[in-house]
This record gives C-alpha cells, structure tokens and sequence, in this order.
C-alpha cells in the first residue's frame, strides 16, 4: 500500500503514560503504524483511521503536558469511536501542523472510500432502470406514488381506534339512557 507520509513522533504509552519516540508510517488505505525503528522491522498498527472520531491539536489537548523540551503546539490526540485515545507528539510544530493535514485528508480519503458504492465488475450489466410508460417521465428511476397513503383509504390506525372510542361512548350512552328517566 501506497506510504503518505513518515516520519518521527513521541508515543504517550498506555500504562505509565510515558513518551517513547517511535517512527511512524501513515498508509493510503488508513492505516497508522509505528516501530521502534525506520527501517520497520517490528512494525505494529496504532489504528485505523475509520475509527477516529476527532483529532485535537496543540492547545485543544486540554490535560495533556508534551514530553520535556517540545511545544504544546507540537501534540496531536486522536479520539477513537470507542472511547479511547491515542496521544502523539510531533518534533517541531510544523511537523505537527503536516501530520494534522495528513490525518485528515487520509481520513477524508478513507472515509470517501467507505461511502462510496463497489465499481461494476467487467462482465456486469448495470442493473435496469424502472419502466412506467404512464409516468410522466420515463427517464427518471422513481416509482408511481401510491394512490392512498395506507393499503387501503380508511385503514389509518390512530383514526381507527378514535372512530372505535367514540362509537363506544355513543353506544353505551344509548344504552343506559332508558334508565335515566325512571
């Protein structure tokens, strides 16, 4: 898979919460991945970028201090849909404003990818658009409204349980009505 961008970053790690540096490869299919080394013998997957929910940056990283001698503006957290976080640290803060710009145009890429449908394979047809030579436009994939709202005109289930109600009411009021003037 294609590489969009490498490079050094400091990796908060999740026990003692400590930074160790790491290399990290950031793949065109939305793969975020680290070894301790560049020549990625030990490579191991950080995440996937369909998973991230948001990217904070610099100061939005509220409570989280940068390892000793690097700026705020140089952290980078990255909120996953299951509630976790993956906090980073760039080595200057430009490097952190071109991996903020990776992340998200690869996330926008993945994203774009999920979202859009599978390519006809060679030897399909695409599949045949409605025909209705009585509607007005046959070009159009849309069916012909429904002559009534419900199967039939009057089956509407709120109106049939008022009509049941008040029928019940009347009923019953002309039923006990000979006993009111004895």
């Amino acid at each position: 898979m294609a590489l969009v961008k490498s490079g050094w970053l400091h990796r908060q790690t999740s026990v003692l919460r400590r930074w160790r540096r790491a290399w990290f490869d950031l793949f065109l299919d939305g793969r975020l991945c680290f070894s301790t080394d560049p020549s990625r013998s030990d490579l191991e997957l950080a995440l996937l970028l369909s998973d991230m929910h948001t990217l904070h940056t610099g100061v939005e990283c509220c409570g989280l201090n940068p390892p000793e001698d690097r700026p705020r503006e140089s952290l980078l957290s990255i909120f996953l849909i299951n509630n976790s976080s993956v906090n980073l640290c760039a080595e200057t803060e430009d490097d952190a404003i071109a991996w903020t710009f990776a992340l998200r145009e690869a996330t926008a890429a993945v994203m774009s990818a999920l979202a859009a449908p599978p390519p006809y394979e060679e030897g399909l047809a695409a599949p045949m658009p409605y025909a209705y030579p009585h509607y007005p436009y046959p070009h159009h994939h849309y069916p012909p409204p429904h002559p009534y709202p419900y199967p039939y005109p009057y089956e509407d289930p709120a109106l049939g349980m008022f009509a049941g109600a008040m029928t019940g009411a009347v009923l019953s009021s002309l039923f006990f009505f000979p006993f009111g003037w004895c």
